[in-house]
């Protein structure tokens, strides 16, 4: 095969990959902000919810390529604010019942 097929292979592979983790930062940064706002209000849940995100944070940066790694950050970044701006108001689900 020509190389230039192993390059657009190469080049399909990346946006694959920074996409995905784009996705997978956003929903895992919801998936753990939800679960330590809204889970058992015990201390060691929410220990274990942080330092399982800052692990997650730690490992990212040492074994992926720093493409990957960004894509991660801006996916975690854009659930964060997601998270912030559209937060639910407990008040008003309360009043509608």
């Amino acid at each position: 095969m020509p190389p230039i097929i192993y390059d657009l292979l190469s080049t399909l592979g990346y946006l694959i990959r920074a996409t995905g983790m784009l996705i997978f930062g956003f929903a895992f940064s919801l998936l753990t902000v939800e679960f330590y706002k809204k889970g058992q209000q015990v201390w060691m849940l929410q220990i274990a919810i942080f330092l399982g995100f800052v692990g997650l944070v730690i490992a990212l940066s040492t074994f992926t390529s720093p493409a990957s790694f960004g894509s991660f950050g801006f996916g975690v970044g854009a659930g964060l604010l997601y998270f912030l701006m559209f937060k639910k108001d407990d008040k008003k689900d309360e009043e509608k019942e």
